[in-house]
């Protein structure tokens, strides 16, 4: 886990003070971040414009302020679309835990948390 987390930390830095430009959410409980500038819709089989990166959570995940849970994985695509503020600049991103765990911080005091509710060996990377 450690080498993985040394192996994506540049990327993980470029993405530090970026805008999230599409929140989206996929299957499941998928949820999607397109980060920085957006690029036009290529094809008509594509739903929704890619950032300059994207990150995703396949699992359970929550969207936190202050001392309260907003939303998260469970709740409906519109409630994600006007909870999480497009424009949110990222201020950090983390991978910690013994089972992985996502959390970013966004401007506004707002962060994402994933979480793992399966038993097993959770994929990262």
């Amino acid at each position: 886990m450690e080498k993985l987390i040394k192996n994506i930390r540049p990327y993980i830095n470029g993405l530090i003070n970026l805008p999230v430009s599409l929140a989206w959410k996929g299957y499941g409980s998928q949820i999607y971040l397109e980060i920085g500038r957006l690029t036009p819709l290529e094809n008509v089989r594509q739903h929704h414009e890619n950032g300059e990166a994207c990150i995703s959570a396949d699992w359970d995940w929550r969207i936190e302020k202050d001392k309260k849970i907003l939303f998260g994985s469970s709740n409906s695509g519109p409630q994600i679309d006007r909870g999480l503020n497009e424009g949110s600049l990222i201020e950090s991103i983390s991978i910690s835990g013994e089972v992985p765990e996502l959390e970013m911080i966004f401007t506004g005091n707002l962060r994402l948390k994933s979480m793992v509710m399966l038993t097993g060996d959770p994929e990262c990377g």
